[in-house]
């Protein structure tokens, strides 16, 4: 739905999500802030529509988690 949504107004918008499938499927950019401050800012290059079992989405999401759980941060 949010993919439909974008394509049809075409505007930039902001999504607040504790999904990182969702964020890494959705989103151009994805922000991980942990106390008030950018933690990660991870740019997701791929055209959409993106489908789920692609390997490199799989590896943003893995960056993603990591941050999330206190690992090196997704470097």
């Amino acid at each position: 739905m949010a993919n439909r949504v974008w394509r049809e107004l075409g505007c930039t918008t902001v999504l607040v999500t504790h999904d990182v499938s969702e964020a890494v499927h959705l989103a151009d950019r994805v922000i991980v802030l942990e106390e008030g401050r950018i933690a990660l800012d991870l740019a997701i290059p791929y055209p959409h529509p993106r489908r789920h079992g692609n390997p490199a989405l799989a590896e943003l999401e893995g960056r993603l988690l990591s941050a999330i759980l206190g690992g090196d941060g997704g470097h």
